[in-house]
């Protein structure tokens, strides 16, 4: 499985190569992409009815380090 994660990212950044992205931008690209997904790991908890939520307390931690 981390094979086929390897070359589908390797075709991605070579795709990136094609349509001239700069190697900096790829990076944040990568970055942002490495967040979105952890963020999708992350559990939340609601705060009260308007929409308002937090991490859960474990959780928080590590959001504040990124933040």
């Amino acid at each position: 499985m981390h094979a086929n994660l390897l070359i589908a990212a390797t075709t991605f950044q070579e795709a990136l190569d094609i349509v001239h992205v700069s190697k900096e931008n790829q990076e944040s690209v990568f970055a942002m992409l490495a967040a979105v997904l952890w963020l999708g790991n992350v559990s939340f908890s609601v705060v009260d009815n308007e929409n308002h939520v937090e991490p859960m307390a474990d959780e928080g931690k590590m959001l504040s380090k990124i933040g």
